[in-house]
């Protein structure tokens, strides 16, 4: 009889190719660099709409606090037919 050798590799977990591990690196990278962008961006964009409300109730609010122009003109009495 013939004995063949059979090995086996009881570690099949801990064995993993490079090439692998390396696009998954890779690939953690990329999406960590995306999300980074997108957060930065949308943050920009936010940023923006509250300058853009904010400066608009300043406006507003210093409308208000000016004082009315009164014109010197008579006024129409209302009772008069």
């Amino acid at each position: 009889m013939k004995k063949e050798k059979t090995e086996t590799n009881n570690n099949q977990f801990t064995t993993v190719k490079t090439g692998y591990a390396r696009i998954a690196v890779l690939l953690l990278a990329i999406n960590f660099c995306l999300t980074g962008y997108v957060v930065y961006s949308m943050n920009s964009t936010m940023q923006t709409q509250i300058d853009n409300v904010t400066s608009g109730q300043e406006v507003q609010q210093a409308r208000q606090a000016e004082p009315a122009e009164v014109a010197d003109e008579p006024q129409a009495d209302e009772n008069k037919e």
